[in-house]
Parts: C-alpha cells; structure tokens; sequence
C-alpha cells in the first residue's frame, strides 16, 4: 500500500514524461527538495544533466514561476560547485520567500558541458557582426542556436508537463553569469515570446570585442512585455566590463526601458568574477525578477 501511494505521489508531482526518474539529491548545504536528472536526450545537443529546486510548500495545487538557470552543477551543492562555492540558489530562494521579496518558483539548473565556449558563444551576434577572431580568445558559437533549441522545444515543455508551472512568457525567466549572461541575454532576445525577464551577471561583453553589445541594437525585446537585469563588479575580469556595459545601457535606454522599473544595471563595488561574489548578491536579480 505504501509503495502504490509513493507511486501515485511521483505522477502526481512529475507525470509520466520522459522515461527517467529524477534522483532526489540530499546532502550539507542543499536545502528544500532538489531532483536531478542524468542524460536527459536532445536533439540538438549531447544528453544533459539538469537540476529542478522546487520550494519547501511545493504543491501540484499550486502553479509557479520558472526560472531557468545556466551552469546549473554550481547553483546549489557544494560538493559539486567550482572551488566547492555554490551559489547558494536554494538557500537564498526559501529565505527571499520567507521575507516576502519573491514569489515562490521552480529553479531549472542546466548543467554546462566541455561544449561551454561553442554553446555560450551567441552565433548571431558574431555571425551578422562580422566578428574579428583576433579580437577574442575564444572561438565563435557554433552550439549556441541549438542549445537554445533545446531549452525551448524539449526542456520547458518536459518541465510543464512534468511539474506545476506557470508557462506563460510573463512567468519563465533566464539567469546566467560571464558567458552564460551573454546566453541569457540572448535567449530573451531570440525567444521573446517565451522568457519575459533575464538576469545578466558579470555580463562577458568583451569576448568579439563587444559583438553582444552591437547585437543589442537591432534583437532587444520590447520594453512593454520585457524585463531586463544586468551587474557587474569591480575586480579581476569584471573589470573590463564597464565600458561595454555603459554602452550597452545606453542602447537599452534607447529601446525603451526605464531604469528601476524594468531595467536595473547596477556596479557592485569591490566584487569579482567568480562564485563567491554572484553567491552573496544572487538575491538582487531574484528579487527582481520574482517581485510580488
């Protein structure tokens, strides 16, 4: 009897989808309920492992944001994480809940693969802007597109239909950091009609000399259904960021989108390029992003 309503309980919360079961990861620092799912088949890239955070009071009776989230293998364990400094996504999320500041959501951890610099690399954005491979140290996508394809057509709707989402563009999200902040800004850009809101952390606008920022000027999404989020810090790589970021905000400010309403830029003094530094500040674009 106990194994049948552990069953109907596991449709109920998962459906009948793909043919994997999801492994509940537990462990030091992981917080609330994390499923993590090996190998997950696509069509356009190599099979993948993603990670699914759903809030403590999760309830099929309920439907939620989602958020989509790059590099998911350091967003929430720290057995996993680089240098062992995971973001902290899980803990940060039950707190900024408990205080009111966010809306409770579904975080999807897309764990990255060595194919990293090909998928990350915005192929548009260097394709139309003629990208000198002397200005940058790592190659031009050649991935970007079909990874994109992926989230889109086979890893949102197997979340929808395998957890109790809100679907609509208003309530699916996209966060990534250095390159994977490039692919946020891109996947909104290329997906209007599917991601109403992206965060851009430490933004990688250097690599093509800037190609993402020329970019911006014609792919934007509307400022009226769109909202976009970006930071960068002070120290190491950060620190060739500011004068790509000033001029990406003059182009976002061109488009449209008025700051502190649907548009925030915001320089963290003293902050770096790595784990540490989007740990402690993650809440900023989550808040924002999940405001009530």
């Amino acid at each position: 009897m106990r194994s049948l309503i552990f069953i109907l309980s596991f449709v109920i919360l998962f459906g009948t989808g793909q043919a994997q079961k999801p492994k509940k990861v537990t462990g030091k620092g992981i917080t609330n309920q994390l499923y993590r799912y090996k190998k997950f088949k696509s069509n356009f890239i190599g099979k993948r492992i993603f990670d699914v955070w759903v809030p403590a009071d999760y309830s099929a009776a309920q439907k939620y944001p989602v958020i989509y989230m790059h590099d998911g293998q350091n967003l929430f364990d720290p057995a996993l994480a680089y240098n062992s400094m995971d973001w902290g996504v899980d803990e940060t999320m039950q707190r900024i809940i408990a205080e009111g500041k966010a809306r409770p959501a579904i975080v999807v951890g897309i764990w990255s693969s060595d194919s990293r610099p090909k998928e990350f690399s915005p192929e548009r954005a260097f394709n139309e802007n003629n990208a000198d491979p002397k200005k940058y140290k790592m190659p031009p996508g050649t991935g970007s597109d079909n990874y994109l394809r992926f989230i889109v057509e086979e890893l949102k709707p197997f979340i929808d239909k395998n957890y109790s989402t809100l679907s609509d563009r208003e309530n699916t999200f996209v966060i990534g950091s250095s390159m994977g902040a490039l692919m946020s800004l891109y996947a909104i850009s290329e997906y209007p009609e599917i991601f109403g809101a992206a965060a851009c952390m430490s933004t990688h606008f250097p690599l093509g000399d800037g190609v993402m920022v020329d970019y911006m000027e014609k792919y934007l999404p509307s400022p009226e259904t769109h909202r976009l989020y970006f930071d960068f810090g002070t120290i190491d790589l950060d620190t060739e960021y500011k004068k790509y970021q000033e001029r990406a905000d003059k182009i976002v400010e061109k488009k449209g989108f008025v700051k502190d309403i649907n548009w925030k830029t915001i320089n963290f003094q003293g902050d770096g390029h790595n784990e540490y530094f989007w740990r402690r500040r993650i809440n900023v674009p989550l808040e924002f992003l999940l405001r009530k």
